[in-house]
């Protein structure tokens, strides 16, 4: 819920096609870095199209840049540019699109500071006061960073805005501060169990694709052990779409083999445990699994909980995973999980 100005309570609203970009700064982000007039480098996310940033009107190449850190990876389809209208548009110009994956030393530690554009792209003879760039929606990559590069520009041209065309609301988002949780539980085999810490837990929903959980070691067993990755909402929600990001950079996988995902609004069944509904059980394909990420969507469903199940240790690994073959571990790398939602939570309670 939020307090209003005016005193009144009301719950908060989650929103489908965001421009990521006006909540950059709320998200934790901002501007990353900019060659020159940094003054009024954030006015090109504040939604206001009256204002903007130019480059300084020496050496372009050394000093006409700027870059956004939109605070988070955003499932986004598109990234715009809008200039002033009142003067010509920057004429030459490159889009650097990253996810937030770091250069890797040789001990493939990643560098900090550094940053991966796998995604470029470069306009000539640039004309248009709005240029749109549809993101490559196959393999899906998740954006943080936008950068541009101006190589040629009118002393008077300008950039009012940045925008970032993006799904919505992720719901994990400050999950722990809208009264959320997160649990990790992994298997040893018989009755015996291991609690992931909170620390490692709460990576896979810091927003970071470059940040990850997996567990440190995959118990191995006669028979199947099990693993389960839960988040309490801290509310029930309408959910539609759950993305679950296993390893997006230089390469793309997904390790998890046989898993489930479910989600349940709370309700208890018979013997006192929670009632799930099941959304996907099985192996993804490989074509799917080589992206490094899946996308499950089902028609909207009150949500409190949400599961991921999977087997850690498969003991029929020859048969488990059909004619694509497998390993018969998973250690669950997960980069991230994102929870979407449309309108406003089904129920909320809260003490006063």
């Amino acid at each position: 819920v939020e307090l209003t100005p005016q005193g009144v309570i009301r719950p908060l609203l989650v929103r489908k096609n965001i421009n990521a970009a006006l909540d950059a700064i709320d998200q934790g982000g901002g501007i990353r870095g900019v060659g020159s007039n940094r003054a009024t480098a954030a006015l090109v996310f504040d939604g206001d199209p009256a204002t903007g940033w130019q480059p300084a009107p020496g050496d372009l190449e050394e000093m006409g840049w700027i870059e956004v850190d939109l605070g988070r990876g955003v499932p986004a389809s598109r990234v715009s540019l809008v200039f002033a209208a009142a003067a010509p548009p920057f004429e030459i110009f490159d889009l650097l699109l990253s996810t937030g994956e770091q250069f890797l030393d040789d001990a493939t530690v990643p560098v900090p500071g550094t940053l991966t554009y796998r995604i470029v792209e470069r306009f000539g003879e640039n004309g248009a006061h709005r240029v749109d760039f549809a993101i490559p929606a196959i393999p899906p990559t998740p954006i943080q960073f936008v950068r541009l590069e101006t190589l040629k520009a009118a002393p008077d041209a300008r950039l009012v805005e940045i925008e970032v065309e993006a799904l919505g609301d992720n719901i994990v988002s400050d999950l722990r501060e809208r009264g959320g949780a997160v649990e990790i539980i992994i298997g040893t085999g018989g009755t015996d169990f291991v609690e992931a810490t909170l620390t490692n837990a709460l990576l896979l929903i810091d927003g970071r694709i470059n940040t990850w959980w997996r567990s440190g070691r995959v118990p191995r067993a006669s028979t199947d052990v099990w693993a389960w990755i839960t988040l309490d909402l801290g509310a029930v929600y309408w959910v539609d779409q759950v993305h679950h990001i296993g390893h997006i950079g230089r390469w793309r996988g997904f390790n998890i083999n046989f898993h489930q995902m479910q989600t349940s609004d709370g309700s208890l069944a018979a013997d006192g445990s929670l009632r799930w509904t099941k959304h996907f059980s099985g192996v993804l394909p490989w074509a799917i699994r080589n992206q490094g990420m899946v996308a499950h969507r089902f028609a909207p469903i009150p949500t409190r909980f949400l599961r991921i199940l999977f087997k850690t240790w498969d003991a029929s690994c020859t048969t488990a995973f059909g004619t694509g073959g497998g390993r018969c571990e998973s250690n669950g790398h997960t980069a991230e999980i994102m929870v979407f939602s449309d309108g406003f939570p089904r129920e909320v309670r809260f003490d006063s």
